[in-house]
């Protein structure tokens, strides 16, 4: 927060004010470019954090050699410790099935480009939130099968290149994506089905006959 410096400018010497004000606010402010929506009643209309007045004892006027200190009553150092205390990973079966309900895939839908792809004859989309062993089927509507991935490894993601079993590009259009996957724990099966949107880029020939 910012605030205002005091500048001697009022009377201290009343005990009911004017008095000395410093407000420390919720929002910036620039004491050199006043903004005009602070010029308002500051204690009912200003985003106030804390404010400070004074009076000098004996009801003495304050002078420009006077200096005021604000000293804090426990500053941290570099002896202060600050310790946090997080639940531990959750581990087991009930939470790696609750993991591999989270399965998904993205960019979906495919819309002939993912930011990710650097090179516009390498096309992909990436499962996310897979475990260590899985096996995805991509199938059409039409129920035939267009492509198996294969995967065992530690990461959890797992990319489809959008070619088929014999390395073509597929067509445009919706695919369903079976997604067996192994736990972990118990080495037991779970299953995933997304729907995945492809609409390919139209593919202009690089060599004219």
């Amino acid at each position: 927060g910012k605030y205002f410096p005091p500048d001697n400018s009022v009377d201290n010497t009343a005990s009911t004010g004017p008095r000395e004000w410093l407000f420390i606010f919720g929002t910036d402010y620039s004491y050199e470019t006043p903004d005009s929506s602070y010029q308002v009643d500051a204690l009912n209309r200003l985003p106030i954090m804390y404010f400070i007045t004074w009076n000098r004892r004996g009801n003495v006027p304050f002078t420009d050699q006077d200096a005021i200190a604000l000293i804090p009553a426990r500053v941290n150092t570099v002896n202060d410790i600050f310790e946090f205390k997080t639940p531990a990973p959750q581990k087991g079966v009930t939470y790696e099935k609750e993991s591999a309900e989270k399965v998904g895939v993205f960019p979906n839908p495919y819309y002939a480009f993912n930011p990710a792809e650097t090179n516009r004859l390498v096309r992909f989309v990436t499962f996310n939130n897979l475990p260590p062993e899985a096996t995805v089927r991509i199938f059409n509507l039409a129920g035939h099968k267009v492509r198996t991935l294969q995967k065992n490894d530690p990461s959890q993601f797992l990319q489809w290149d959008l070619n088929n079993d014999d390395n073509f590009p597929v067509a445009s259009g919706m695919y369903i994506a079976h997604i067996e996957m192994t736990l972990p724990s118990d080495r037991s099966k779970v299953t995933k089905v997304l729907k995945i949107a492809v609409i390919q880029e139209q593919e202009v020939p690089t060599v004219w006959p």
